[in-house]
């Protein structure tokens, strides 16, 4: 079976207030939110570009 994979970059920008920030902490949960959101997407048979997520 042949499954597509796709990459995608994203800039954003962050302001850091918190000296105890973690921004690795904050890129895996942004991470996976954007994932979940694409399954949710994908499961109903929708067809948004990357960029529209």
């Amino acid at each position: 079976m042949n499954m597509l994979v796709m990459e995608s970059t994203k800039t954003i920008p962050l302001k850091i207030m918190d000296t105890e920030f973690d921004l690795v902490e904050t890129l895996e949960k942004y991470a996976y939110g954007m994932n979940y959101v694409s399954s949710v997407v994908f499961d109903n048979g929708r067809n948004i570009p990357a960029r529209k997520l």
